[in-house]
């Protein structure tokens, strides 16, 4: 959603629809819309770390690597029909591998 918000932020200003980017900044929304990846990784650092869940999901910060270009992209320029389907990959990528490792962890 936040992606979206941050792609639509021009029209949203003209439509007086007020967004969590229209109050925060573009820049600093993009720089959340970062920050919020970081944070799911390191949670799942800091939950196996805390052995809150099995090691083997370690194997999930791989995701990052793919999550990470998608990301560069994103920054770069935020155009609805060319960078939004970049944030549903994600989405995608990253749950796909936490429940492909959770489903994994369960059966070793």
């Amino acid at each position: 959603m936040l992606a979206n918000n941050i792609c639509d932020l021009e029209e949203d200003i003209k439509n007086n629809r007020f967004t969590l980017p229209y109050y925060i900044g573009k820049k600093y929304a993009i720089w959340l819309f970062n920050a919020l990846y970081l944070i799911a990784f390191f949670a799942i650092l800091a939950a196996a770390a805390l052995h809150l869940l099995p090691k083997i999901m370690l194997l999930a910060l791989l995701a990052s690597i793919p999550v990470y270009k998608h990301v560069k992209l994103f920054n770069k320029k935020q155009i609805k029909s060319e960078t939004f389907v970049i944030s549903v990959k994600n989405l995608v990528i990253i749950n796909g591998v936490i429940s492909a490792i959770l489903c994994l962890a369960v059966f070793i």
